[in-house]
């Protein structure tokens, strides 16, 4: 097992999937744990180092191997991190939920969410606990199952990404994808 920083969108990057375990609680993270994500993700935005978005830190998230096809999709256990990846997924859909599904930012947000040539469950780049499965997947296709944790984080950050930053300017769709995908994991294991 590798431990070094790296960027939130490699554990979303190519053809795999990050599974988790059955074991391990559905997801629970609540409106403090969004808007704590959130205040972080918008306090880098805002900061600018010569041009450039310095990387957030969004804690530690750990992967092992999973028994998979030598073929096909790569397959992953989240050990460590399944509610911060699990808000990740569900900022990436609020954020392309605004945009013009025949726009390439739209499908490049997509596939940090799908893998497009696969099907079945393989077709999804993070595939949650059982209980929480469908709810997710329908979020994945942007028809959020109302009053289920998914839809509620989905039309927070929704309101967010639509309201303004703490000068009181609109939210920049762009700069924002561009703070998610410097965000880091500090220093747990990418697939």
């Amino acid at each position: 097992m590798e431990a070094r920083p790296c960027q939130i969108v490699e554990f979303f990057d190519g053809t795999k999937q990050m599974m988790v375990p059955l074991f391990q609680r559905p997801y629970e993270w609540e409106e403090k744990h969004w808007r704590e994500l959130w205040e972080d993700l918008l306090e880098q935005y805002e900061r600018q180092e010569s041009e450039t978005i310095a990387p957030h830190f969004t804690g530690a998230i750990v992967t092992a191997p999973a028994k998979s096809n030598p073929v096909g999709v790569s397959k992953y256990l989240v050990i460590d991190g399944q509610q911060r990846m699990t808000t990740v997924s569900i900022l990436i859909c609020a954020v392309r939920s605004l945009l013009d599904p025949t726009t390439p930012k739209y499908r490049k947000l997509s596939k940090l969410l799908i893998n497009e040539d696969d099907e079945g469950l393989d077709y999804y780049k993070l595939l949650p606990t059982q209980p929480d499965r469908l709810a997710f997947q329908q979020l994945i296709a942007l028809e959020p199952v109302l009053e289920t944790r998914f839809a509620d984080a989905f039309e927070f950050f929704r309101k967010k990404i639509q309201g303004t930053d703490s000068d009181g300017n609109a939210i920049q769709v762009e700069r924002l994808i561009e703070t998610v995908q410097t965000a880091t994991d500090g220093g747990r294991n990418p697939p």
